[in-house]
């Protein structure tokens, strides 16, 4: 006879290693008198079902504390069961969701069809993964990563899926950043160079397969650099939102507009069957920008007047892929900026050949400045009074090893643009100071050596430190050396003009207004600037005595020039004629063919040798 059962499980260590679990059954045997007989032990392995159910309660730990969200729909699709994490992320409990379709969860503006995109997938793999865009109770959508499972059963059949998710918000923002910040321009929010470049690929290869026409413009803003420098780069940046703003109003909803850096913009026009309706176009957005520039942009309390310079290219007639094409446009763009700015041009072919001889000279140039093949010639500055020998005008030359001598005129503009000129002056600066210093030695009276400043020279912000090598290494005295800037150079930028020449003048050395007469010729800088010297314009010499024009103007200089205390020195005086006439007026000095043509400083030597009166005794024309 058997009583009181007792069932309980344990764990024993196996013969061979590791533990067993054991299910044990305990019984108390008695005999028929009632007395006990022994003890039953029924022991049966169970240790796969201890695992089993390890297994699943392990399961139901992780589902249940999971930090992704995790649902679980049964056969009919239908949700019956949610973790922790899903209420947190959606908002939704088990009373509002159990039962219901997961579609509950899916974003009004973006739905995706369950039965047509995830569902023949996961019929295929039994998985599918991907991104939605998810809804939560209270309406917002939020970025989900998401993967569902089927489930199947011990004979194969469908049991229902299991869904996990997790918010991406975060995440799709950052990728959004990164691609704003790789393909836009981050100041005006136009797409950049490298999204044009794609963009214009794409506009290309469709009218290729299409046989249509791509018309590309290239823009510049005219004399933006004045206002950055003049009113700071903050300045700056807010002239280039307000254009920006004003070109997307220019184009239509299809085109392009980019901007390329700095304040260089681009414009794609497509979807044209003929060149003609894409040349009709271009020109239409042109003038409609050049128009919408035209209008004052107030910054900072002032108005500011911008204007632009377009270059057009069309494809395929002016280029076949996209490099071509770009270079093309800029190339006209430059051309449109050299015929006076503020126009537009489209491009032609010889205008190609231009850029390519002015990339030729450019290249000279380079190898000119590194190898310093230019040379100084020196054109004497006389007394007009005595005749005598009392300065001299350093003028550059360049003798191009195919071309031969290339005049400054063409050659300086190329330097200037390129920012060779910079590198050029210095050099320049220093062979002055060098061959001044070499005269003063050998006991020549010379009073000054001219130097000619360019505007980027000027501009650029290490004219002081240029000057001080030079003067340093040639001990050149600075009262020596004149500078000689031309107008525009002194309006450009008031302040720092300002500053600038007050330190050359605390150097003690010579400033000159070059070519005056020519440019805004106000009186408020004559007053404002240490000038020591004006240079009347050989353009107002020229028709002396005869030019009763000429002649006000030359007395008009002279008579402004004695107002501010100042010497003056005319330019071009080539006969005895206009010798005598500006002698009458009381100009002190004179440079021209009539005392000498540029020369080497040896030629110049011989001169200063002889320190006659230069041609002075000959006989009156």
């Amino acid at each position: 006879e058997l009583d009181y059962l007792r069932l309980f499980e344990m764990e024993l260590p196996h013969k061979q290693g590791g533990l067993v679990s054991l299910e044990v059954q305990c019984s108390l045997m008695w005999d028929g008198s009632g007395d006990l007989q022994g003890l039953l032990l029924v022991c049966r392995d169970v240790t796969q079902r201890a695992k089993i159910d390890a297994d699943r309660r392990l399961a139901a730990k992780v589902f249940e504390n999971s930090l992704e969200g995790i649902y679980i729909t049964d056969v009919d699709g239908r949700v019956s069961q949610i973790n922790r994490a899903f209420t947190k992320l959606t908002g939704y409990s088990q009373e509002d969701v159990l039962g219901q379709r997961p579609s509950i969860l899916g974003a009004q503006s973006k739905l995706v069809s369950f039965a047509k995109e995830i569902k023949p997938i996961l019929n295929k793999a039994g998985f599918w993964q991907g991104e939605l865009c998810s809804r939560r109770k209270n309406g917002t959508e939020f970025a989900t990563a998401v993967g569902i499972t089927a489930v199947a059963g011990r004979q194969g059949e469908f049991l229902g899926n299991i869904t996990s998710f997790k918010d991406i918000t975060e995440r799709k923002s950052t990728e959004d950043r990164i691609r704003k910040l790789a393909y836009f321009d981050p100041l005006t929010g136009l797409p950049n160079r490298s999204l044009f470049i794609d963009r214009l690929n794409q506009e290309l290869q469709a009218a290729l397969r299409g046989n249509g026409h791509v018309a590309l413009l290239f823009l510049d803003m005219d004399r933006f650099k004045s206002v950055n420098d003049s009113m700071g780069h903050a300045a700056g940046d807010q002239l280039l939102k307000k254009v920006a703003e004003k070109l997307a109003a220019c184009v239509r909803g299809n085109d392009s507009l980019a901007r390329m850096g700095g304040d260089e913009f681009t414009i794609i026009l497509s979807g044209f069957k003929e060149r003609a309706k894409a040349v009709v176009a271009a020109v239409s957005v042109a003038r409609k920008v050049r128009e919408m520039l035209d209008e004052p942009i107030v910054l900072q309390g002032r108005e500011v007047f911008l204007s632009t310079s377009i270059g057009i290219a069309v494809y395929p007639h002016d280029g076949e892929d996209t490099t071509t094409l770009l270079q093309h446009a800029d190339v006209a763009m430059y051309n449109a900026k050299q015929t006076g700015s503020n126009n537009f041009q489209f491009y032609v072919e010889a205008m190609n050949a231009r850029a390519l001889e002015k990339l030729e000279l450019q290249n000279g140039l380079y190898r000119a400045a590194v190898n310093h093949d230019f040379r100084l010639m020196y054109q004497p500055i006389v007394d007009l009074k005595s005749g005598r020998l009392i300065a001299v005008e350093t003028l550059l030359r360049w003798n191009h090893p195919v071309r031969g001598p290339i005049s400054p005129a063409e050659f300086v503009p190329v330097a200037e643009e390129s920012g060779l000129i910079v590198r050029i002056g210095q050099w320049v600066l220093q062979e002055a100071c060098q061959q001044m210093a070499c005269w003063l030695s050998e006991g020549y009276e010379l009073e000054w050596i001219a130097v000619n400043i360019s505007a980027r020279q000027f501009a650029e912000g290490n004219l002081m430190r240029h000057v001080n090598n030079a003067l340093d290494e040639s001990a050149l005295p600075p009262r020596f050396l004149e500078l000689e800037l031309t107008e525009s150079i002194l309006m450009d930028n008031m302040s720092y003009t300002l500053q600038t020449l007050n330190d050359l003048k605390s150097m003690d050395v010579e400033l000159a207004i070059d070519d005056f007469g020519t440019g805004y010729s106000s009186l408020s800088y004559l007053k404002q600037f240490p000038i020591d010297r004006l240079k009347i314009d050989r353009a107002f010499v020229t028709g002396l005595p005869d030019d009763i024009e000429d002649q006000h103007i030359t007395q008009a200089i002279l008579a402004i020039a004695r107002s501010f205390n100042l010497a003056v020195v005319a330019e071009g005086v080539e006969s005895r004629a206009q010798l005598d006439f500006l002698t009458q007026q009381g100009c002190e000095a004179g440079q021209g063919y009539l005392f000498g043509k540029p020369m080497s400083a040896a030629g110049l030597t011989e001169l200063l040798q002889n320190q006659v009166k230069m041609l002075l005794d000959m006989p009156s024309d």
